[in-house]
C-alpha cells in the first residue's frame, strides 16, 4: 500500500495553482494588449443623426486641407472642426510623449440629438488593437490632468487639455471623447441595454460600409432632419419631417475629387414603421427619361419613377396626401360626379415630376408638374372635358389659347392638382396644362408652359444644358425616386426658406464651396433595402455664359426681319420679327417673347422708329401691301392706325421728321408709279411734286442730311433722283456713272458714298460734285460696306472675287486677304473692336459659320457659332461685346461674342 504524502500534494497543488494563475495573467495580458478592437459603431448611441467614418487618422491632414466637396462640408460643422483639431493636436503630442499610434486608428465623427435644438459631437477612435483601460488612462495623463467621474451610468473621465475640458471613456479598444458629459453617460447607459436586434442592425450597417472607402457616412433619418430644423423657418418643419419617413438608416461610401463627390450605398429599414422607400415594393424602376423633357434652366425636380406608377399613386395615396387633401378630393368627386382622382391618375404612365424653374423674362421663380401619359390624344380629351366642367362649376371662362400651335388648357378648380397628386403641389391653386409628345406639363404659372413649348421646339432641354451633360452621364439611368437640383441656381432661393441662423450657415458653406453645381440623389428599392446614390458636382463655373445665349422658336419660319431697336429703360437692344403665318413678335434681350400679334401684313421694307406724339414714347410704323400700320412697344395699334392706302404700295414707307418737331411725313411709293407724301394727319401734303418712277423695277427711298440740306434719294434699280422736302429736284450729278451690280448708298461725313461698275468709290457732295477714288481694280460684282462713324480702325471693306480688302477713313489700304472662305453678301463692320480685336464679321454659307477679321489682317472661323445669311449685329456704343442674332427657319438664336 502506497502511503500518500499530504504535504507533497499540497506543495504540488499550490505550484500548479500558481502556474495556472501565472499562465492566466499572461494570457489575459496578451489578450488585453493584442485583442482586435471592436468597431465603435456597436457603442455609438442611437441618437446619432449622422456619423462620418474615416478609415485612418492618416487622412486627417487630407480632411483638413482637402479641396474636395464632402470634406469641405464636414469642416463647415463647428463641432466636427473642434473635435478634428483635438485629434490633430493630440496625435502630435502622442507621437512625442507616448508609444500609442493614433495614425493607424479608425475615426468616427458623429452628431447626436440631445433634445430640442441641441446637438452634441462625439469623436470615437477605434484603435487597431485593444489595450487595457489602465494603459489608456496612463497615455492620456501625458496630455493633461485626468479626473475620474462616477455616475449611475458608470465610471468615465474628464481630461483638461489645451484650455478645454473633454469627457471620455474607453471600451474594447475604442476611445470616446465629447465636450458634453451627458453624451458619454448616455453611451454608458446604452451599453448596458444592448439588444440582439441592435447588434444585428450594426452588423448589417458595418457590412455595407466599404472597408476601402475614403469616407463612409451613416445617416439616421429619425434624427437627421432635426439637424436642419434650427436653420429653417417654422412653416417648413413638416416638410423636413418627411425625411424621417424615408428610411431608418442610409449608409454611403464616398469617392470624391475636386469636381465631383460620389456617394453610393443602401437605405435600410430596421423596424416595423411605415417606410417611404419600401412603398415602391413590387414596382420596377424605370429610366429617368423626363430629364430630356424638362426646361434647360430647371432649378430642381423630384421624380417618382416606376412601372405602373398610376397604380402606385392610388395604392399609396396616404403617403402623399394630408387629411385635408382626402376630404377635398371627395368634394371634387361629388362636384364632378365622377372619381376625379382616379381619372387624372389613370393618365400617368411611369413618371411624375415636381420641379421649379425661372422665367427668362424677369427671372421670376415658378413651379411645375410633369408626367408622361399613355396616349396624348386620350389625355387631351379627358383634360378638355375636365376644363369645360371645371369652368362651368367655377363660373369662369376657359381661357384656352394656342401657343406655337399647342393648346394651353385651363382648369380653375382650386387645389385640384394637390388633392390628386399630393401636397408637394400645394402652390398650384389653379392650373394650366399643355401636352407635348405624350408628356403633360401643368403649372399655376401660364408663362412656364409657353417657355416649355419654346424649349421643345428648339430642342433645348435639361440634358442639352452644358452644365448637365457630363453630370448626367454619372447618375443612374433608372430609379424609383430621384431628387435633382442645380445648387448654383437654387442657392439664390434658399434664403427665403431659412431663418437667421440658417442664412449664416449657408453663407459659411458657400465660402467653403465658392462654386456649387449639380446635385442628384437617387433610390432604387430592392428586397434588402434601397440602393442609394448621391452625386454632387462642385467647382461649377458660373452659368452666366450659358444664360447669355438664348434661342426662341417662332410658330413658323421667319418671313421678315429682324428689326432692332434700343430699349433705353433696359439699356439693351430688342428685336421685332415676322413669321410666314403673319405673326409679329417682340423679343427682349433675354430671349423672352414679350408679345405676339397674329394676322398682320408683312412689312415691305424696314420698320420706321419714331416718337409720334413727342412724349418720349417710342413707336414703329411700316406698310404692307394695302395698309399703313403703327404700334407702340406694348403691341397696341396707335390710333387711327391701321389706315388703308389709296392703292397698293409698290415699295417701303419712309418717315421723316425734317425739323425734329415730331411733325412726321409719310413718304411712300404706290402702284401708279408715283411717290406720295402724307402729313401727320395722313392728308396729302400740299405742294408735293409727286416724283414718278418705273414701279416695275421697285422703288427705294432714303433720307440724308448733308450739311444744312435735306436730301430725299429716290432710287429705282440705279435710276436715282435727288429731291428736297417738297419733291423738287435738289441737284443733278455733275458726272455720269453706272452703279455697281450690288451697290449701296451710305453717308460718309457730309457726302454720300457708293461705287460704280468700274469698282471706283463715288463720293457725292450736296452740290452734285462727284469725287471718284480708285482703291483697286474691282469687278462690277463687288460688295461695298462702310462705317465711317465708328471707333474701329477699319472704315470700309470691299469683297470681290473671293477676296476681302480693308481701308481706313483716309482710304488707305490696311490689308487684303485672298485665301479666305467664300462669304455671303452681308458683311458688317463693328462700331468698335471686340475684346478679341475683331472689327469685321462675315458669314460663310458653305459651312454655316461666321468668320471674324481683325484690323491686323487676321481671320478665324468661329466653329461654335452656327449661322445663316439672315443675321443681326447689336453693339452698344461703349461695348467690346456684340450680340450676334441669327435667324434660321423658325429659330432665333442669340450669341454674345467678345
Amino acid at each position: 500500500m502506497v502511503r500518500i504524502n499530504s504535504k507533497l500534494i499540497l506543495i504540488i497543488t499550490s505550484a500548479l495553482v500558481v502556474l495556472g494563475l501565472a499562465i492566466f495573467l499572461v494570457v489575459k495580458f496578451f489578450y488585453q494588449v493584442n485583442e482586435k478592437s471592436q468597431s465603435a459603431l456597436y457603442f455609438i448611441p442611437d441618437n446619432a443623426a449622422i456619423i462620418f467614418e474615416i478609415q485612418s487618422a492618416d487622412q486627417l491632414t487630407y480632411l483638413r486641407t482637402s479641396p474636395d466637396l464632402i470634406p469641405r462640408m464636414m469642416m463647415s460643422q463647428a463641432k466636427i472642426r473642434q473635435l478634428l483639431l483635438l485629434v490633430d493636436s493630440a496625435s502630435q503630442d502622442y507621437s512625442k510623449k507616448a508609444e500609442l499610434n493614433m495614425q493607424r486608428s479608425k475615426l468616427f465623427f458623429s452628431l447626436h440629438f440631445m433634445g430640442k435644438d441641441k446637438f452634441s459631437g462625439l469623436l470615437s477612435i477605434s484603435f487597431e488593437t485593444a489595450t487595457s483601460k489602465k494603459s489608456m488612462l496612463k497615455s492620456l495623463e501625458l496630455l493633461g490632468e485626468i479626473q475620474t467621474i462616477k455616475s449611475r451610468a458608470g465610471e468615465y473621465y474628464k481630461l483638461s487639455y489645451s484650455s478645454a475640458n473633454y469627457y471620455w471613456t474607453y471600451l474594447e479598444g475604442n476611445l470616446f471623447i465629447s465636450t458634453d458629459n451627458s453624451l458619454i453617460e448616455k453611451l454608458l447607459y446604452d451599453i448596458g441595454s444592448q439588444s440582439t436586434t441592435r447588434i444585428e442592425k450594426i452588423d448589417k450597417l458595418s457590412k455595407i460600409a466599404g472597408s476601402d472607402a475614403e469616407l463612409s457616412i451613416f445617416i439616421n433619418h429619425q434624427h437627421f432632419y432635426r439637424l436642419l430644423i434650427p436653420l429653417v423657418n417654422p412653416q417648413y418643419y413638416n416638410a423636413l419631417h418627411w425625411l424621417s419617413s424615408i428610411s431608418s438608416y442610409t449608409v454611403l461610401d464616398m469617392d470624391s475629387d475636386t469636381s465631383l463627390a460620389k456617394l453610393t450605398g443602401m437605405s435600410l429599414d430596421f423596424d416595423s414603421t411605415s417606410n417611404y422607400l419600401s412603398s415602391f415594393n413590387g414596382y420596377e424602376p424605370v429610366a429617368t427619361e423626363s430629364f430630356s423633357h424638362l426646361p434647360s434652366n430647371t432649378q430642381f425636380c423630384l421624380v417618382w419613377g416606376a412601372q405602373k406608377l398610376n397604380e402606385y399613386l392610388i395604392k399609396n395615396r396616404n403617403l402623399h396626401h394630408s387629411a385635408d387633401d382626402l376630404t377635398t378630393i371627395e368634394i371634387f368627386n361629388q362636384k364632378f360626379e365622377t372619381n376625379v382622382e382616379e381619372q387624372l391618375i389613370s393618365l400617368v404612365n411611369n413618371q411624375l415630376v415636381f420641379g421649379g424653374t425661372t422665367f427668362y423674362s424677369d427671372s421670376a421663380e415658378a413651379t411645375f408638374g410633369l408626367f408622361n401619359t399613355f396616349d396624348g390624344k386620350e389625355s387631351a380629351q379627358i383634360i378638355s372635358e375636365l376644363e369645360q366642367k371645371s369652368c362651368v362649376l367655377e363660373s369662369k371662362s376657359a381661357d384656352t389659347n394656342l401657343y406655337r400651335g399647342y393648346r394651353i388648357y385651363y382648369v380653375p378648380s382650386p387645389y385640384l392638382v394637390s388633392s390628386v397628386f399630393g401636397n408637394v403641389f400645394h402652390k398650384m391653386e389653379e392650373v394650366y396644362m399643355v401636352i407635348i409628345d405624350n408628356y403633360i406639363m401643368f403649372s399655376a404659372d401660364k408663362p412656364i408652359l409657353n417657355q416649355w413649348v419654346d424649349e421643345y421646339l428648339i430642342n433645348r432641354n435639361l440634358t442639352q444644358s452644358e452644365h448637365f451633360k457630363e453630370f448626367g452621364k454619372k447618375i443612374n439611368s433608372e430609379s424609383h425616386f430621384t431628387f435633382y437640383a442645380n445648387v448654383n441656381k437654387v442657392s439664390t432661393r434658399l434664403p427665403s426658406y431659412l431663418n437667421t441662423q440658417g442664412k449664416g450657415q449657408m453663407d459659411e458653406l458657400l465660402k467653403q464651396n465658392a462654386q456649387l453645381g449639380d446635385f442628384c440623389m437617387q433610390f432604387i428599392y430592392g428586397s434588402s433595402g434601397s440602393f442609394t446614390s448621391l452625386h454632387w458636382m462642385s467647382n461649377y463655373e458660373s452659368s452666366e455664359s450659358e444664360n447669355s445665349s438664348w434661342q426662341v422658336a417662332l410658330e413658323s419660319d421667319v418671313a421678315k426681319g429682324p428689326f432692332s431697336f434700343y430699349n433705353a429703360e433696359k439699356g439693351d437692344f430688342e428685336i421685332i420679327v415676322f413669321d410666314q403665318l403673319g405673326n409679329m413678335y417682340r423679343i427682349d434681350e433675354k430671349g423672352s417673347v414679350i408679345w405676339t400679334i397674329p394676322g398682320v401684313e408683312l412689312p415691305q421694307g424696314n420698320l420706321q422708329w419714331i416718337d409720334f406724339n413727342g412724349n418720349g414714347q417710342k413707336q414703329f410704323a411700316y406698310n404692307g401691301n394695302n395698309k399703313l400700320f403703327m404700334f407702340d412697344l406694348n403691341g397696341n395699334p396707335v390710333k387711327p392706325f391701321p389706315v388703308k392706302l389709296p392703292m397698293a404700295a409698290s415699295g417701303a414707307l419712309l418717315m421723316v421728321d425734317f425739323d425734329k418737331l415730331h411733325d412726321y411725313r409719310f413718304i411712300i411709293p404706290l402702284s401708279d408709279g408715283k411717290i406720295y407724301n402724307f402729313d401727320k394727319n395722313l392728308k396729302p401734303l400740299k405742294g408735293w411734286q409727286f416724283p414718278k418712277f418705273n414701279i416695275n423695277k421697285g422703288v427705294e427711298l432714303q433720307y440724308y442730311k448733308l450739311g444744312t440740306k435735306d436730301f430725299l434719294i429716290l432710287n429705282s434699280k440705279g435710276e436715282m433722283a435727288y429731291v428736297n422736302r417738297k419733291g423738287e429736284s435738289r441737284m443733278q450729278a455733275q458726272k455720269a456713272f453706272t452703279l455697281s451690280n450690288n451697290y449701296t448708298l451710305n453717308q460718309w461725313d457730309n457726302k454720300i458714298i457708293t461705287s460704280d461698275q468700274a469698282g471706283r468709290m463715288l463720293l457725292i457732295e450736296d452740290n452734285g460734285v462727284i469725287e471718284k477714288k480708285v482703291l483697286n481694280s474691282f469687278t462690277g460684282n463687288h460688295i461695298l460696306k462702310t462705317n465711317s462713324s465708328g471707333k474701329s480702325a477699319i472704315a470700309l471693306v470691299v469683297y470681290d472675287d473671293n477676296q476681302l480688302f480693308a481701308y481706313n477713313r483716309n482710304f488707305e489700304s490696311l490689308w487684303n486677304m485672298t485665301e479666305i472662305p467664300t462669304l455671303s453678301s452681308k458683311i458688317e463692320i463693328l462700331n468698335q473692336p471686340l475684346a478679341s480685336g475683331t472689327e469685321v464679321i462675315g458669314f460663310a454659307p458653305e459651312n454655316g459659320k461666321f468668320v471674324f477679321f481683325s484690323a491686323q489682317g487676321q481671320w478665324q472661323i468661329q466653329e461654335d457659332l452656327n449661322g445663316s445669311e439672315n443675321y443681326l449685329l447689336l453693339q452698344s456704343s461703349n461695348s467690346q461685346m456684340v450680340r450676334l442674332i441669327v435667324f434660321r427657319g423658325r429659330l432665333v438664336t442669340n450669341y454674345e461674342v467678345n
